[in-house]
This record gives structure tokens, sequence and C-alpha cells, in this order.
């Protein structure tokens, strides 16, 4: 039993320096946003049930963007709430695309969970598709953006259908900003 256990130990330790050296052989850069806009939820697109006001924060954690006009992936988490009624988390992978220096894409896809009022619960998938400004901020982890996003999300357990949401994303820093002061 000691031998497993400090052989687990070892893979641990290894791993955790491995982790450690590709963090720092590779750039990477956090992006956060809060993301407001009108939403469609439809059923399978026979009728337009109901308009809804979206509120989400997401995240991305992006690896191997050295510069403007890089490719770069990783994590991606959200929280979601849809007129303020309903809560829901994801987490999921995250593309950059760079389309130009400093506007790239950034496809996001991932699964997701709701809860609703009345204790309804579901889960589905979710996919988002962001274009806007992103500037590589080569003194810091941090990067601050802005720009539009289409969002996707259909339950797969739940009756609710499908969701569509267009909406702008800000920099989610940039109310944080007068507390900094």
């Amino acid at each position: 039993m000691t031998r497993l256990r400090d052989r687990t130990v070892r893979i641990v330790y290894f791993s955790c320096i491995l982790v450690f050296f590709c963090f720092e052989a590779r750039a990477y850069e956090l992006k956060t946003g809060i993301a407001l806009g009108p939403g469609i939820r439809t059923d399978a697109f026979e009728n337009l049930d109901d308009v809804f006001f979206s509120l989400g924060l997401h995240a991305s954690l992006l690896w191997g963007r050295d510069g403007d006009g890089h490719w770069a992936g990783g994590p991606h988490f959200f929280f979601i709430s849809d007129d303020f009624s309903n809560v829901g988390a994801g987490i999921g992978g995250s593309v950059l695309f760079p389309v130009s220096d400093e506007y790239p894409f950034e496809l996001s896809c991932g699964p997701m969970y709701r809860k609703d009022p009345g204790e309804k619960h579901s889960a589905g998938i979710a996919a988002r598709l962001w274009w806007g400004m992103l500037k590589k901020n080569m003194q810091d982890i941090y990067s601050g953006s802005i720009g539009i996003f289409i969002e996707s999300r259909i339950d797969v357990y739940g009756e609710e259908g499908r969701f569509f949401i267009l909406g702008i994303e800000f920099d989610g820093l940039t109310i944080l900003g007068p507390l900094w002061i």
C-alpha cells in the first residue's frame, strides 16, 4: 500500500512540475466579461414563446497567445440568469480565432446546468460566438475586452426548448475600476 501511495505522490508531484513549466513556457491570459442582451425562447422554431433579458458572467483562460494575431484555446466558465428568474452555470472549451490583430472571434461550447423556479432542473448544451476587441496585455495575465456575441442554448432533458441570445459583452473589471482608486 505504501508503494502505491509513493507512486501516486510522485505522479502528482511531476504532473504539477509539468503544468508549471507549461504555464511558464506558453503565454496565457484571462478574459472576463459581463454579457447583456435580449433573448428568445423557442420550441423547435414552431412558435416564438417568450422574449427575455439575459445577464451572464463569462470567463476564459486562454493559452498559447503570445501576442495579437495568435490562436489560443482553453477552458470557458459562465454563470447566467434569464429575467432574474433562474440561474445557470456551465464549463466548456474556448478557441480564439485571430481574424485580425485586435478583433478576434472566440467560439465557446460546453455543457450547462440550469435551475428554474419551482424546483425545475435542466441540463443542456451552450454554444457562443463572440467578436470584439481583445488586445494582448504583455505586462499582466488579464486582457480587457469589449464585443458582441450570439449564444445558443439547448435543453437536453428539460422541456424548455432552445434559447437564442444576441447581446454585448464588456470587460468584467471595468465596473470594479472606480473601486481600485
